[in-house]
């Protein structure tokens, strides 16, 4: 599934709005490198609310096709952002940017995806964001 940029985006499975990620994300897409980090907020059935996401940071691994979270920073925030919301906001999945228009998952993505889906019993969520549009894909899809 790929969605516009500049909408609320709300599906059956997803509700967040690119105007409140976007100036940082917009910055991001036009670097040299690829970029990502973790989505955070509640996920009610199937349906998922994304409140938060971390950057990419010092430690992570960025190159023109590719991005490793290698960064503690990422799982020290949720963890901070899972205390603070007393437990109700929680890890829903990850997100990257590819240098086109419309992204679509490489093989490689495919397989870090389903590497991180069998260590999660949850259904988790996949971004992909372009300079267009953005690409949508759940664990239970993959």
């Amino acid at each position: 599934l790929s969605f516009p940029f500049l909408f609320v985006v709300v599906t059956n499975i997803l509700e967040f709005s690119m105007a409140f990620f976007y100036p940082k994300l917009r910055t991001l897409l036009y670097t040299i490198t690829e970029a990502g980090g973790l989505l955070i907020g509640y996920k009610r059935g199937n349906h998922f609310e994304i409140t938060n996401i971390t950057y990419p940071y010092k430690e992570d691994i960025r190159d023109i096709n590719y991005f490793e979270r290698k960064d503690k920073k990422h799982i020290n925030t949720l963890k901070y952002i899972h205390k603070l919301s007393l437990g109700t906001k929680s890890y829903l999945g990850e997100w990257h940017t590819h240098p086109e228009p419309n992204p679509r998952p490489s093989s490689l993505d495919i397989t870090e995806w389903k590497k991180t889906a069998n260590y999660n019993e949850d259904i988790l969520l996949f971004l992909i964001v372009g300079k267009e549009t953005i690409y949508i894909q759940t664990s239970d899809q993959i």
